[in-house]
């Protein structure tokens, strides 16, 4: 049986759609590089749209189908475990950033950080969870038909959990660290991954997408702006 729809669903989509529109749109305006570093030539504000229609159709088709929810009834409790999970994540990073000094460059620089972290942890939560669980549930929906749902999703978490941590294999290649905080940093984007896909199956993908957004917050806004003259004066 599926978990009923206890909250308005479609005001929360529309509502953090609307915020991410008006921050983009503000980026643009002000002239602002910061989506090129990771979208290339692709316009920020057509990546976005396209984001949020696919985020929508996976979330009340494929993913629904599956007991994924975009609010759920716990919601609440939900948003205290991703903030407190994040939190303590994103403190973990900046201990091993003021060890080994991570690229000075990392982050996109304040206040600019502001309007951009919101919206590309949409993006990254759409292309990096949403869009492949929703293609692993339908493959292994098929060929495990005998196999109960329940188990089908739990098998499907960890391989979407390792895409964001592949991608980043290339982005984290160049870091002139050493060996072990290299793979610190893999193992670390591994583990957010997984307690956000376990946190979108416990409780909704609202939980999901604070935890990035709390994470973000911690690790590339503020840790971000006060590491330039903390690690590099």
């Amino acid at each position: 049986m599926e978990k009923a729809q206890t909250h308005p669903a479609r005001f929360v989509f529309a509502s953090i759609g609307i915020f991410l529109c008006g921050f983009t749109l503000a980026l643009i305006l002000l002239g602002s590089t910061a989506f090129q570093r990771f979208l290339g030539n692709w316009h920020p504000l057509a990546v976005l749209l396209g984001s949020l229609a696919l985020g929508w159709l996976l979330l009340t088709n494929p993913l629904k189908r599956w007991n994924f929810l975009i609010v759920g009834s716990n919601w609440k409790q939900g948003l205290i475990a991703a903030i407190g999970l994040a939190t303590a994540l994103a403190l973990l990073m900046g201990m091993l950033d003021v060890r080994v000094r991570l690229p000075e460059d990392l982050n996109v620089p304040f206040p600019e950080s502001l309007l951009f972290y919101p919206t590309i942890a949409f993006i990254v939560e759409v292309a990096f969870h949403l869009l492949p669980l929703a293609l692993l549930l339908l493959v292994f929906g098929q060929i495990g038909k005998s196999i109960d749902r329940e188990k089908l999703v739990y098998l499907g978490l960890p391989f979407a959990a390792l895409i964001e941590p592949a991608f980043q294999l290339g982005v984290t290649n160049d870091y002139v660290i050493p060996t072990w905080a290299y793979f610190f940093v893999l193992v670390h984007i591994a583990v957010i991954n997984i307690c956000q896909l376990l946190l979108f199956k416990r409780y909704d993908f609202l939980t999901m997408y604070v935890f990035r957004l709390t994470y973000y917050l911690w690790w590339h806004v503020v840790w971000g702006y006060f590491r330039l003259p903390i690690l590099f004066n």
